[in-house]
């Protein structure tokens, strides 16, 4: 335990944004050109640690709320599921690139992230749209 709770806060040292957004940034340290946040599966690996974390030490339990309204900047709210149309966004919203960019980060994780979620709260604010 003590190893994850080291690596995490590693993680929240060197890659977390300062701005507010709770996203995290793709490298440390950062260099020109980078993205300002990372792709969505990397930023999952990030929610799925603070759900592990938050599923032996409740102190974990604000982490994961602040990790799944963070992801949402990864949504695409004008999306479907059809291909063409990703309810997904592969870079954070904005990004340098393109939320229309579709490659192989597909969704699946993405539901994964947000059941376990709302398994582990009490707070509906999962379920609203």
């Amino acid at each position: 335990m003590s190893r994850g709770i080291a690596a995490y806060a590693a993680l929240e040292r060197h890659l977390a944004s300062k701005d507010g957004s709770g996203l995290v940034r793709e490298r440390y340290p950062a260099a020109s050109g980078d993205n300002a946040y990372s792709y969505e599966w990397p930023y999952s690996q990030v929610h799925i640690a603070a759900l592990d974390l938050a599923a032996v030490d409740a102190l974990y339990a604000a982490e994961v709320a602040e990790r799944a309204k963070a992801q949402e900047h990864y949504w695409n709210a004008g999306g479907t599921t059809e291909h063409d149309t990703p309810w997904w966004a592969p870079a954070a919203l904005p990004c340098a690139r393109p939320a229309d960019t579709t490659f192989c980060e597909g969704p699946g994780h993405i539901a994964v992230d947000v059941a376990r979620s709302i398994e582990s709260s009490s707070d509906s604010g999962y379920l609203e749209a």
